[in-house]
């Protein structure tokens, strides 16, 4: 990530994309940005968990990117999503977390005066079983990478029967392409219930996968099994994921008003 001494501009360029910013007062600086990580890295890793704890598909959305305004008392009065979840809902979860978790931001103090800062935040998850050792090593990275390792001592000694192992070799995020690539197959070879056969397997694999679950949705349409479809939809439209919510509204609305 290269950040550029920017002052009083309309765009700024993060991560090789020019991003419109809301309010040109912001100074955004590489000295600024480092002392906010360095002032404020238990309040970084805090709200990664919180972000976290919300409910996408770490998958195939694994970063977030959140441009925060910082003002001179540490207060976040807005902040824009760069890179997100792909579901609103939870894009605007997010953003009330970050403004949350501002009443603990430390301020920046730049030439013995606190500035407003344009400050950008990025996150990058990744499938359940790498997420609960980084959580176990307080988010020290290189320590839950060498957890991940089967043949590792520290990994050893977290296991407690071979079960647990064999969850831990098994990735989710893998087996979730897999299935979602063979549904994708049988559907368009219109053997639905083997398509729906395997983006059920996906969805097990990775139940926060929200294509996978529109797509078994659009399978049991085609099975002509519309109940079990509507309730794939209805969980996709309750995550505010755009397509399952759309063919809701077309296919099972009037369901849901009986």
């Amino acid at each position: 990530m290269c950040f550029t001494s920017l002052n009083a501009q309309t765009l700024v360029n993060i991560d090789g994309a020019n991003t419109p910013i809301l309010d040109s007062s912001f100074s955004y600086k590489d000295t600024l940005q480092n002392f906010f990580l360095k002032n404020n890295v238990a309040e970084i890793w805090n709200l990664r968990q919180e972000v976290n704890k919300l409910r996408f598909d770490h998958c195939n959305h694994s970063e977030v990117g959140i441009l925060v305004y910082l003002d001179t008392t540490g207060r976040v009065p807005f902040a824009q999503i760069i890179y997100g979840t792909s579901l609103p809902k939870i894009d605007s979860l997010i953003i009330v977390l970050v403004k949350d978790a501002a009443r603990k931001f430390n301020p920046i103090s730049f030439d013995k005066f606190f500035v407003r800062a344009l400050i950008y935040i990025k996150y990058k998850f990744h499938n359940r079983n790498w997420e609960e050792m980084l959580v176990k090593t307080n988010g020290n990275s290189a320590a839950a990478e060498l957890m991940v390792q089967l043949n590792s001592p520290q990994l050893i000694l977290t296991m407690k029967t071979p079960d647990e192992a064999r969850k831990l070799e098994k990735s989710e995020c893998s087996d979730d392409t897999y299935f979602y690539d063979e549904g994708v197959k049988c559907f368009q070879q219109s053997d639905f219930n083997k398509a729906i056969y395997n983006f059920s397997q996906a969805i097990e694999a990775n139940p926060n996968d929200f294509d996978a679950l529109y797509n078994l949705g659009l399978s049991y349409l085609k099975a002509d099994k519309l109940k079990k479809a509507c309730k794939c939809l209805s969980e996709g439209k309750n995550a505010s994921e755009t397509s399952a919510v759309k063919a809701f509204n077309k296919y099972c609305l009037q369901i849901a008003n009986k």
